[in-house]
């Protein structure tokens, strides 16, 4: 197999990943049309990438949404041509010798052939601001967001931060600020540059990224869920939310199973107790434990 071939392959792998449910390893090589032994070599190549983040549930696999690839995006199935120019930049400058990854690069470049961003890229300071802190979240080293301006006092200050997430289309960034111990989100547009310092995070125990799940509910903690529904349900859910699709599984019987973490029972509780009747909740105790106090305050609600 040539390399353009592998690098496609590999390619396959990681949108196969990003799908937000775990796989197995035999079910990644009857995906790829490929030997187990090579998608062992492609999950250690992602491990060792510093910008792959491989998750193992037992002997199932997935890449993080929190991986640096497409970390914060809602959109993680793609890399659109702002976030090429940023991850080729950043591989650039790892001088990483991997072939994977040099294939990679060379992909990342055709995206951006024909950008006139691609030409300017020194001259935009934000885009130099998003690079430097891409390279920080990959090392995990504090950085300092120089002159931040923040609204609330009308004033510019030095922030040293662990940056560790990325939300929306790369301006904003979670980090962990050192003098408040607090989790906050800055834009990158409001500093006017960043240095990546040679200091390795400190409290990444404390971070919390911010997550949305399906349901448009945010958060910094998730919950599982896992609901066994019929056609009528799922066809319900795609209409109304189609981002929900990577984490629908068909079943043997017929009926199809989503496996999804949310913010806030809210949003998934609507959708269950508009169509129980077709859907069969799968262990998830604090969800039926929530479903039951709701249930109870309804039904003393329209018994006063």
């Amino acid at each position: 197999m040539n390399q353009s071939a592998k690098t496609n392959q590999f390619f396959r792998l990681v949108m196969l990943l990003s799908r937000g449910r775990y796989i197995s390893v035999p079910d990644m090589s009857k995906s790829l049309a490929t030997g187990t032994r090579t998608i062992y070599r492609y999950l250690s190549d992602l491990e060792t990438s510093g910008i792959f983040k491989v998750e193992r549930r037992n002997s199932l696999y997935r890449i993080s949404p929190e991986s640096l690839f497409f970390a914060g995006s809602t959109e993680k199935t793609h890399v659109n041509e702002e976030e090429a120019l940023v991850l080729f930049d950043y591989l650039r400058d790892i001088g990483n010798d991997n072939a994977v990854l040099k294939g990679l690069k060379e992909k990342l470049k055709g995206i951006l052939d024909n950008r006139v961003e691609w030409k300017q890229r020194k001259n935009d300071p934000v885009a130099a601001n998003v690079a430097k802190v891409y390279q920080a979240i990959g090392e995990k080293h504090i950085c300092i967001l120089r002159d931040y301006y923040s609204a609330r006092s009308d004033s510019y200050t030095d922030r040293i931060v662990e940056p560790f997430y990325f939300l929306g289309r790369k301006n904003d960034v979670r980090c962990y600020e050192l003098s408040t111990k607090q989790n906050k989100t800055f834009k990158l547009s409001r500093c006017k540059s960043v240095e990546v310092l040679d200091l390795q995070w400190q409290c990444e125990s404390e971070h919390r990224p911010m997550y949305t799940d399906i349901f448009h509910f945010s958060g910094e903690d998730t919950s599982r869920v896992r609901l066994l529904m019929g056609n009528r349900s799922k066809t319900i859910l795609l209409e109304e939310t189609p981002e929900a699709a990577p984490y629908l599984i068909p079943q043997n019987d017929g009926r199809w199973m989503l496996d999804a973490e949310y913010c806030s029972f809210v949003g998934v509780a609507r959708f269950y107790l508009g169509l129980f009747e077709d859907i069969e909740i799968i262990e998830s105790p604090d969800f039926i434990e929530f479903l039951k106090q709701k249930v109870q305050f309804l039904t003393h609600k329209i018994n006063k």
